[in-house]
């Protein structure tokens, strides 16, 4: 299984993966930096614009959904509605993409192909992230390491009243007689060939 990215929130991970049971493949990828400024037209003999600093990191990216492949291209579109305006935190491959968190702003479908029972075939889905100042990456990451921690088998132990080991008795040996010591010595030895 090869996962080519990542999208994840504390409210679940969504994958972009070529296995051999889902093939949802990132597309032409498109993101860049760009500078914030607006003009100046208040007041004569200064400067044209006001530089504003950098504008946010956006990140956009096409997937061709077909239904061929093995799952419902209307239901995993629809997938994607409650991570609309979800701030996480996007990896390639391993690699986190920038330090900062990213936040869900649009997943549009387009070039939807039908079929004759109304049912959809194919579609191009893409996702367009924005960069996120609520959240920082690190805490995201963070609060899923708790969650992931939480629900792991690992951390589960038994409550206090239950490490007591509470074992039944054994009966038999209630039973069988108690023979002293010195009685023992007198007990006929057996003799091996």
């Amino acid at each position: 299984m090869a996962i080519t990215a990542m999208f994840i929130t504390t409210e679940g991970t969504k994958t972009w993966e070529v296995s051999q049971s889902k093939i949802l493949p990132v597309g032409d990828m498109s993101t860049g930096f760009e500078l914030e400024a607006e003009k100046n037209t208040a007041v004569e003999g200064s400067p044209l614009s006001n530089l504003r600093g950098q504008k946010k990191v956006s990140l956009s990216f096409p997937t061709t959904l077909i239904s061929g492949l093995g799952y419902d291209v209307r239901e995993e579109y629809e997938s994607w509605q409650p991570f609309i305006g979800l701030s996480g935190v996007i990896r390639f491959g391993s690699k986190r993409f920038r330090q900062h968190s990213f936040l869900l702003t649009a997943a549009k479908a387009s070039a939807i192909k039908l079929d004759d029972a109304g049912r959809w075939r194919s579609c191009k889905l893409t996702f367009t992230f924005e960069q996120s100042d609520d959240t920082s990456a690190d805490a995201i990451e963070a609060a899923i390491q708790t969650v992931d921690e939480t629900q792991s088998a690992a951390k589960v132990t038994a409550p206090t009243e239950l490490k007591a080991v509470k074992k039944p008795q054994n009966m038999q040996l209630q039973k069988s007689p108690v023979i002293p010591a010195a009685q023992l010595t007198r007990l006929p030895r057996l003799i091996l060939p």
